[in-house]
């Protein structure tokens, strides 16, 4: 009987592991993918900051 609660305990541990990883690999693909380009907003602040020195 011990070996077959040592075994049952080990699947539980492994299905306990493959959730958490199911569960981080869900968050990364609901997170945004930053790539480094500017935000419209971004730009549009330079813009204006450009065009106000420019004067």
């Amino acid at each position: 009987m011990s070996g077959e609660i040592q075994g049952l305990s080990g699947s539980l541990a492994a299905a306990e592991e493959k959730i958490t990883r199911l569960n981080t690999q869900k968050e990364r693909a609901a997170s945004p993918v930053l790539l480094g380009f500017p935000t419209i907003g971004e730009v549009a602040v330079r813009e204006a900051v450009f065009d106000r020195h420019a004067d």
